[in-house]
């Protein structure tokens, strides 16, 4: 699976920039984070270690994403940072 990581919703409607190594999907637009892939460990972010086919929803409003193979973290636009 090609990967797609959110990084920045800044100025953007969606943000993606591929990182190979990962095993998940992220689509950052104005609205919410949305996941898709393998879940494992609950690096989607949704609550659940349920692999994802289809884009989830992640509850959050978040400016920037980091997102490897395990794991992602999020800054909120008050600069606090979430980690799942």
């Amino acid at each position: 699976m090609r990967a797609q990581v959110g990084l920045d919703r800044e100025g953007r409607d969606e943000a993606r920039d591929p990182d190979r190594r990962a095993q998940q999907e992220r689509a950052v637009g104005d609205e919410a984070e949305r996941c898709s892939g393998a879940n494992d460990r609950g690096q989607l972010g949704d609550g659940s270690t349920t692999d994802r086919a289809g884009f989830v929803a992640v509850p959050g409003a978040y400016r920037r994403v980091l997102a490897g193979g395990a794991f992602t973290a999020a800054e909120t636009a008050s600069a606090a940072v979430h980690a799942w």
